[in-house]
């Protein structure tokens, strides 16, 4: 908030113009005054206390906000999770039990997956889900499952499936050759 351009203050009034009392009683009502350590230890007490304070833009408690979230939030992370894991896993178990073409293709696809930006990977996606609906819908998929749920995993799973693909063991050492244990 220090380091933001202009005044708190100035934020609160969308930039009316305004009298020094309004200004004045705006800095009293959020304690604008007290020096910045009082205020992140007032903050962080409420929040140890469950107060997360009021949204400035909207002027609703934040906890509201948080609570009325978390749910999408929790899907698209245990979604994300999950293809991260069978994705990851399954590929790096092929690349690893198998040499030449399929082990170039899966950490060609693994080096893709980490350089491509996720807000890329989803604008992408989007677009593919969005005019790939009879596709999608020959597969047996709902268009609203793969565009409002499974198309923001993917694109936030990417850089973790590609995990998989790249550390990975290599084929000579799943045969130790014959060696007894």
């Amino acid at each position: 908030m220090y380091l933001a351009p202009g005044d708190p203050e100035n934020f609160l009034v969308q930039g009316r113009t305004v009298s020094p009392d309004v200004l004045a009683s705006i800095r009293e009502q959020y304690s604008l005054d007290d020096p910045y350590l009082v205020r992140f230890w007032n903050w962080l007490t409420g929040v140890l206390h469950g107060d997360f304070g009021q949204s400035l833009a909207n002027r609703q408690d934040v906890g509201e906000l948080l609570a009325a979230r978390l749910p999408t939030t929790l899907t698209l992370v245990l979604l994300a999770g999950f293809i991260i894991v069978v994705v990851g896993i399954g590929f790096g178990i092929i690349a690893g039990t198998r040499d030449g073409p399929i082990d170039k293709l899966v950490v060609l696809g693994s080096n893709v997956g980490f350089a491509v930006p996720t807000f890329f990977a989803a604008l992408t996606l989007m677009s593919i889900f969005r005019r790939g609906t009879r596709l999608v819908s020959r597969l047996w998929l709902r268009r609203r499952l793969l565009r409002q749920d499974l198309a923001p995993d993917i694109a936030v799973a990417c850089p973790g499936s590609a995990l998989g693909g790249s550390r990975r063991p290599h084929h000579p050492h799943l045969d130790p050759g014959g060696a007894r244990f």
